[in-house]
């Protein structure tokens, strides 16, 4: 293998090519999130992730719902290919491991009302949109509390034993 213009080799010739890691951590989140819509488009009918024209459509042909898959595609290669995890000196997966405790809640907490969003819409229950959002908002915002004491408290001590 030849080495980078820097004199590293793999992705760390790649990294050198950017005056910045941000700069190289977007390039590696658009290009992940470009490939895996262009991979995404061809599977969408097989994943039945496909968006039929309707009444509450504004799209006159069938529409892949792939984006969402592939901007989490492009922010996992992202992750996996910038410097951060080795600024605490752990592998990529590891710091993964170290940050589920507060992230699930924490994701989950905020996709949750839009979850609710999606159903409804699915449905056509237009009208039962905003009990939904003020039930999944009640429950989103204590989740959202611990997750951030969590994150605050116990993340640390979490990553200093993975260490």
């Amino acid at each position: 293998m030849q080495p980078g213009p820097s004199g590293t080799y793999g992705i760390f010739a790649a990294m050198a090519l950017f005056p910045s890691d941000l700069l190289f951590t977007l390039a590696a989140a658009a290009f992940g999130t470009a490939a895996a819509v262009v991979a995404l488009e061809f599977l969408a009918g097989a994943m039945r992730l496909i968006d039929h024209p309707g009444e509450h459509r504004n799209h006159e042909r069938p529409v892949p719902l792939v984006g969402g898959l592939a901007i989490f595609a492009g922010l996992v290669l992202a992750f996996a290919v910038s410097g951060k995890p080795a600024l605490v000196f752990l592998a990529p997966a590891l710091l993964l491991v170290g940050m589920l405790p507060h992230a699930l809640p924490e994701l989950c907490a905020l996709f949750l009302p839009l979850a609710a969003w999606s159903v409804a819409g699915r449905r056509g229950q237009w009208n039962d949109l905003l009990a939904a959002t003020l039930v999944t908002t009640a429950l989103a915002a204590p989740v959202l509390l611990v997750a951030g004491a969590v994150e605050v408290w116990v993340t640390p001590h979490v990553l200093y034993f993975l260490k």
